[in-house]
């Protein structure tokens, strides 16, 4: 029973690595195609079974980290809106947001990330909160 299961497994593994040489060996290229996006890059990694956990695991993280922002930034300008019509302005900050109880605490941005509020505007938006360093 074992050797018949390495056997498929070395048999798929070589049809696989075939696969994808002819795939490449047959083609001519095409001068009049467009040129190829990180989409077909992306496509291709997702195509190893081998990596398919690993690729999983990523997507989940990004669906994670993108549902957080989408949430907290929902919640921030609905409370805006609300201390709005509340108080007939905007708040100078977010944190007058919580001490005028228009909410318990502020959201938590997702790691790498950060909100910033425009007290003029009353806009609320996900950064990048990676510190740049300036060189003297």
């Amino acid at each position: 029973m074992k050797h018949l299961f390495f056997f498929m497994l070395v048999v798929a593994v070589v049809a696989v690595g075939c696969a994808k040489q002819s795939k490449t060996e047959g083609e001519s290229p095409d001068t009049n195609a467009p040129p190829q996006t990180n989409e077909t890059t992306n496509a291709e990694a997702g195509e190893n079974p081998l990596t398919a956990p690993t690729d999983y695991l990523g997507a989940v993280a990004q669906g994670q980290k993108t549902s957080i922002r989408v949430v907290g930034l929902s919640s921030l300008k609905n409370a805006v809106r609300t201390f709005q019509a509340g108080e007939g302005r905007l708040p100078t900050n977010l944190n007058e947001i919580v001490q005028k109880d228009y909410m318990p605490k502020l959201p938590q941005a997702p790691s790498g990330m950060k909100f910033s509020y425009d007290p003029k505007t009353g806009e609320v938006t996900a950064e990048s909160s990676e510190v740049t360093t300036e060189s003297e």
